[in-house]
């Protein structure tokens, strides 16, 4: 759902299915049938008002949508400095920023080291998310139990 927002905000015009999917063809590409994979989750966020249809296959992002973007960036910006540590994240911006150098253009080697410094925050992250659910079933599970 929301690889499909992003898409629909970042062409900012009506999209069809086949266009998104290309775009996003890891999303569908493991699926039997991708285009009704496509329209069960466009037509899940036009109930929510995220996006809404304006043809038959044609769809488009609404304000609500560009908003539920921003709100899933903050939640998300917010749960990692939780799980990860706020000085963990401070050494991460002082990192990317050490790594980058905007002033003269895109710097090839810059870019990948931020990529690989990205990739270690992400990875650390999905693992801190792991062990939380995991801890979190099992406390489920034992009060149950009880």
């Amino acid at each position: 759902m929301y690889a499909m927002l992003c898409f629909g905000k970042m062409i900012s015009e009506p999209f069809t299915a086949d266009r998104c999917m290309s775009c996003i063809s890891g999303y569908f590409n493991k699926m039997s049938r991708p285009k009704e994979a496509f329209n069960g989750t466009a037509r899940s966020l036009e109930k929510m008002g995220y996006l809404r249809q304006v043809d038959k296959n044609l769809w488009c992002i609404t304000q609500q949508g560009v908003s539920a973007i921003s709100a899933t960036v903050a939640y998300r910006a917010a749960l990692k400095s939780r799980l990860l540590g706020p000085r963990y994240m401070a050494d991460v911006r002082a990192k990317l920023s050490n790594a980058s150098n905007y002033v003269f253009g895109v710097d090839e080697k810059a870019l990948e080291i931020e990529d690989k410094i990205l990739a270690d925050v992400e990875y650390g992250f999905r693992k801190k998310l792991e062990l939380r659910n995991s801890a979190d079933k099992r406390n489920i599970m034992k009060m149950q139990a009880d």
